[in-house]
């Protein structure tokens, strides 16, 4: 199967490319994306290949790698905070947790 793309097909995509959305900002509409020519050509280039059937996936996929490289991060920067506070806990850095003083009013109970 071959599936061809133009420029006038794209520009009924909604070139200044339009984002449809289900309601994440209740009220609020999401912002037109500008695109540069190179990136232009290669969402074209994407659908034509049949690599994805339309411009949205192209975009979705787009967006699901760079939440994917944001959540690395976000995991990266947490495992330096744990290696830093297992650090300080084996040098003596750390008080000894007291349930009852945390939560006066708690039941306490073994397990």
């Amino acid at each position: 199967m071959t599936l061809r793309v133009d420029k006038a097909e794209l520009a009924d995509w909604g070139y200044n490319v339009s984002i449809c959305h289900d309601q994440t900002f209740p009220g609020e509409s999401m912002p037109n994306v500008h695109l540069t020519k190179q990136m232009e050509n290669y969402i074209l280039d994407q659908v034509r290949s049949g690599s994805y059937a339309n411009l949205s996936e192209v975009v979705r996929a787009g967006m699901r790698l760079l939440m994917e490289r944001d959540h690395t991060r976000q995991f990266y920067a947490l495992k330096a905070d744990l290696e830093e506070a297992l650090r300080e806990a084996e040098a003596g850095g750390f008080e000894v947790f007291d349930p009852q003083a945390y939560e006066p009013d708690a039941e306490t109970g073994s397990l």
